[in-house]
């Protein structure tokens, strides 16, 4: 069974956002980006 998220979830605690699910490839391009950004500084 594959769970597809087509939103970000917001993981709280103690009614505190702590962390955030999102889809792998939007974590990829997000790596992608930050890589790229580094690259350029």
């Amino acid at each position: 069974m594959k769970a597809v998220i087509q939103e970000p979830e917001i993981v709280t605690r103690n009614g505190k956002a702590v962390s955030v699910i999102i889809p792998i490839k939007d974590y990829e391009e997000l790596l992608e980006r930050a890589e790229d950004a580094v690259d350029i500084a």
